[in-house]
């Protein structure tokens, strides 16, 4: 199944930045220079970054749920078909999917958190050999052949998007289905993570109605109500004065 090689590519994406480039921050962090030459607090740090933990946690446990290593290329035992084994695996795990809801509400605020940081990030001290936290991200992804052609941006959304993917695989499974009572399985699993969803789009949607931003639709961007303002790396988009009725 495609969304175990996904999830498994999203935990070890998120681990190396976390391993590698989060802690080189830190570390930059804990002299006079580097601090002043990187461009982000530890509060920026904490923000931008300290919610990840959760949602590699979640995925973790969610390859745990599906056997990923006995049953990625072969049915289970059990005769029940990889649709049902990952319809309960998906219940299972539904009440978990909260742990996405701070990553998801943060994120706009995470990319002003950058914004303003390389707007502030200054040239001059670089000269004493310290680097900005874009020079540690380039520093870092060209080192890694897994970061490596990766922005930073991009990689910071890899979390909001997770869900919205479970929905997709979900709802797909439950077409594919050609038992009624696998239909059943999966459709409650499906239910289920909509319902997570949902409620995490109402904490996206809450937050941004604070900032000024904008949020996901849990399924695709709303493109007739948001428009996209770029930055040379990081770009945020304007809130819609009211859900979308696309949202649903």
């Amino acid at each position: 199944m495609k969304t175990v090689d996904t999830e498994e590519s999203f935990i070890k994406v998120i681990e190396q930045v976390q391993s590698q480039y989060v802690t080189r921050l830190n570390a930059a962090l804990a002299s006079k220079e580097g601090a002043k030459a990187l461009g982000l607090s530890q509060a920026d740090v904490r923000q931008v970054f300290s919610k990840l933990d959760d949602v590699v946690l979640f995925s973790r446990e969610l390859l745990v749920m599906l056997d990923v290593v006995n049953w990625v290329r072969t049915p289970p035992v059990t005769g029940e078909g990889r649709s049902v084994h990952a319809g309960t695996a998906f219940a299972a795990m539904a009440p978990k999917i909260k742990s996405f809801a701070p990553v998801v509400a943060l994120y706009n605020t995470s990319l002003k958190v950058l914004v303003r940081a390389e707007r502030d990030v200054k040239p001059s001290a670089a000269k004493s050999g310290a680097q900005s936290f874009l020079a540690i991200w380039d520093d870092v992804t060209d080192k890694s052949d897994l970061l490596r052609g990766k922005k930073l941006q991009s990689v910071l959304i890899t979390p909001v998007q997770r869900v919205p993917r479970y929905r997709l695989l979900l709802e797909v499974l439950v077409k594919d289905c050609d038992r009624p009572d696998a239909t059943v399985i999966v459709q409650e699993a499906l239910d289920l993570v909509t319902a997570g969803a949902m409620r995490i789009n109402e904490v996206w949607f809450l937050a941004c109605a604070g900032g000024g931003l904008t949020r996901i639709f849990f399924g695709a961007a709303c493109s007739r109500c948001a428009r996209t303002k770029k930055w040379s790396r990081f770009s945020a988009r304007k809130a819609p004065p009211r859900p979308c009725s696309r949202a649903a």
